[in-house]
């Protein structure tokens, strides 16, 4: 719940490298990137830069989807770093992301052809890690600054245009002690947004330091593993512009698990944690008008919480690896809108819902099993939900499909060559239709959007070895290759079947 995945660019290593490749592909795709890694004494570097560009898409069914492609996105990132002391090392990563143009068409059955957006996102971050010789006591300094822009463009007149700029920064410092068989971490994290919006609320501030606590220790020659930890966060928000006030939050979230090595090759594990979601300022906070609708936050609201319980096995026998796991979670005090008395928006703690069901993942490398050359590794992986009930209306929870389902095939021959063939299946899910919302209610009538499978194939072989000088690769793509009729979201129809090729160049 409101979790955030953070990308590092790994760190560089070995002898300087550099390569650069270029793609083309379906819909006028061009893409071409560089990259560099490497490591000079103390000193280790790594970083990337890349830039696309792409013309509007056609559907499965031949139909040309107007204003879908986008004129440009630029990735780019560098990971630099200096180690001055054995096991101490500072280090600086700088992230960005940029993209002009990028089509918003909306509907297909009403698509404009004209509306944009511009986003970009830039991130530095300033890290210290640091250890004792014997690396029993571990150290981590980390600080970042960054920016996230995002612009909503409706041409030719611009009525309604939006804009939102996001400052954000941020720090955390931990430190970590191994006792033998015991393993203790504590630490502190700080983050801070200001947020200015053309739409209302226009000005706001959140800060969220929080502090946390793990301990593992291992039994029975390290067969048995017991874990557990604490984490504290306290939340303010705030509202500028005579358009709310200020007000907090806190709240405690515990973990602890265990592991249980039964035999070399099983593994039995089971675990508990609980997640939590600060409400948004405008829900505690807010006091604004917005299309003649007056919104008004409630200081008395709790975070959205979740509760999970999960067991699990995990099976590693020769080329064999197996996992099972059933999950059960409990989540309370949702978040919803309604009405206060007095005919404004607001928000509640209102719902709870039921989620549970099981993880599954198999793979097989049947060309060790029988001492081929090459990798034969058929592989699934399956998410099946048993139960995603709203338990205040007692029905299934909306745009969440039953059932999530990877498999395919990858072959390589440890030498460059590789082909994989992976099919994704999306099970059906309940939906809110809002293409056929009406009078009088305008509330959009709930309709079961179908289930689907889209296939992708891949194929990478080297075609020319240089010695000393480098290598080039080729790269093949097919995206959608049974040019399947499909969208995540209803009215969103995706790419037809497209084709990618790739030359890269390694030296």
């Amino acid at each position: 719940m409101g979790g955030v995945i953070n990308v590092i660019t790994k760190q560089g290593k070995g002898y300087p490298s550099i390569f650069v490749e270029g793609t083309l592909g379906s819909f006028g795709y061009q893409e071409s990137t560089i990259g560099f890694s490497g490591r000079m004494n103390k000193f280790d570097f790594s970083g990337s830069y890349s830039s696309a560009s792409m013309n509007d898409y056609e559907t499965a069914d031949g139909v040309k989807y107007q204003n879908t492609g986008f004129d440009s996105k630029a990735n780019s990132s560098f990971n630099i770093g200096f180690e001055f002391l054995p096991y101490n090392r500072i280090g600086l990563i700088y992230q960005s992301f940029d993209a002009d143009g990028v089509g918003s068409p909306g509907y297909l059955s009403s698509s404009d052809p004209d509306n944009y957006v511009d986003r970009r996102h830039e991130t530095i971050d300033f890290i210290y890690n640091g250890a004792m010789p014997e690396e029993t006591l571990r150290w981590k300094v980390r600080y970042f600054n960054g920016k996230d822009l995002y612009k909503w463009m409706d041409p030719p007149t611009f009525l309604y245009a939006s804009k939102d700029d996001i400052d954000q920064e941020g720090g955390q410092a931990q430190i970590s002690w191994d006792i033998g068989s015991i393993s203790l971490t504590g630490g502190f994290d700080w983050v801070h947004y200001d947020v200015d919006s053309t739409s209302p609320p226009q000005r706001s501030e959140y800060r969220n330091p929080a502090c946390f606590f793990l301990a593992k220790t291992r039994f029975l020659d390290q067969r048995l593993v017991l874990s557990g930890g604490l984490r504290y966060d306290h939340y303010k928000v705030k509202i500028e512009r005579g358009e709310g006030g200020s007000e907090t939050e806190n709240n405690f979230s515990p973990q602890f698990g265990i592991v249980f090595m039964a035999t070399d090759f099983l593994k039995l594990r089971s675990h508990y944690g609980e997640g939590f979601m600060m409400p948004s300022a405008k829900q505690l906070a807010g006091d604004y008008t917005n299309w003649f609708t007056h919104y008004v936050g409630n200081p008395d609201l709790d975070p959205e919480k979740s509760r999970t319980y999960e067991a699990g096995i995990e099976i590693g026998f020769k080329t064999l690896s197996v996992s099972f796991t059933y999950f059960y979670t409990k989540f309370k005090d949702k978040i919803q809108t309604t009405f206060t008395s007095s005919g404004d928006r607001t928000w509640e703690n209102l719902g709870k819902a039921t989620i549970s069901g099981i993880e599954a993942e198999i793979s097989l490398d049947v060309g060790a099993l029988f001492d081929w050359s090459l990798e034969v590794r058929p592989y699934a992986s399956l998410v099946y939900l048993i139960k995603h009930r709203d338990e205040e209306t007692h029905e299934d929870l909306l745009y969440t499909s039953d059932a999530h389902l990877s498999y395919g095939l990858t072959v390589s021959d440890g030498e460059g060559f590789s082909a994989n063939i992976n099919l994704n299946y999306v099970g059906e899910q309940k939906i809110e239709d809002w293409q056929n919302a009406g009078p009088p209610t305008w509330m959009p009538p709930i309709i079961t959007k179908g289930g689907f499978t889209v296939a992708n194939f891949t194929v990478t072989k080297p075609i020319l070895d240089f010695n000393r000088f480098g290598k080039l690769s080729l790269r093949g793509e097919v995206r959608n290759l049974f040019n399947k009729d499909y969208s995540y979201v209803k009215g969103y129809p995706m790419p037809g079947r497209s084709f990618f090729l790739g030359l890269r160049y390694d030296f």
